[in-house]
């Protein structure tokens, strides 16, 4: 779930993907993700994600309202061809689905790799009407200089930037300066990582749009995610500061 820091409503979540596997169980991401991305089965699981995932806004949007929206992560491989934009034409016209609805995230390091082939592919997917977050900034050596070339909507902050949030001032400068910047080139920040509340209402205090970390939930399954958007606004659970 993402959680607006000016209201505590949940609108929007991420799609993650997870594997039981029938004999081995549980499967990390960071082992079948890596491993698809180099035997190219990445682009027949990116096709089923999408398909599923737009099939599941279909019905979360008809029961929750139009402000339902889903955000999903797109391989680099993915992007080294116009298939992408072929297969989201298709899914759009063939469910109704309003595109700006959609958040596509791609990683700071993809947009780096190639970006003349990305920017121009993010580009046709911009002009399908769909959204493009820019994930895990601050990990890697992207740039606003990079961000200024592509049709950025959301910057998606690590991790890594906020686990110092609390006791080096440095990185809260830092982190004011980007989120000032974002607010200039209208772009929306969104922190990752968010263990407790202190970070939340310091995050609140520098301007940051939207949060996700355990201090509000865990990967949860959809049916729970539904839970979430009857009972708004969000609260902190219990166990937040444990």
């Amino acid at each position: 779930p993402k959680v607006n820091l000016s209201n505590g409503i949940v609108e929007r979540a991420e799609v993650l993907m997870r594997w039981e596997h029938s004999s081995l169980g549980w499967v990390s991401p960071e082992e079948f993700i890596s491993l698809s991305e180099l035997d190219g089965q990445i682009e027949k699981i990116g096709t089923w994600l999408f398909k599923k995932s737009i099939a599941d806004l279909v019905t979360l949007r008809k029961q929750y309202g139009d402000k339902v929206s889903l955000a999903i992560n797109v391989s680099p491989r993915q992007l080294q061809t116009s298939q992408i934009v072929e297969e989201f034409t298709y899914l759009l016209q063939e469910t109704g689905l309003s595109p700006e609805c959609i958040e596509l995230e791609i990683t700071e390091g993809c947009v780096i790799d190639d970006l003349e082939q990305t920017g121009k592919i993010l580009w046709e997917l911009k002009d399908l009407g769909l959204r493009i977050a820019i994930d895990d900034f601050g990990s890697g050596y992207a740039s606003f200089a990079y961000l200024s070339k592509l049709p950025v909507d959301v910057l998606k902050l690590d991790k890594v930037l906020i686990d110092d949030l609390e006791t080096n001032n440095d990185m809260t400068d830092m982190l004011k300066s980007i989120i000032d910047l974002c607010g200039r080139m209208r772009i929306e920040v969104v922190a990752e990582g968010v263990e407790n509340e202190r970070q939340v209402n310091m995050l609140k205090e520098l301007g940051c749009h939207y949060i996700q970390g355990y201090v509000y939930s865990r990967p949860i399954t959809r049916e729970n995610f539904e839970k979430i958007l009857i009972n708004q606004p969000f609260i902190y659970p219990k166990d937040a500061h444990q």
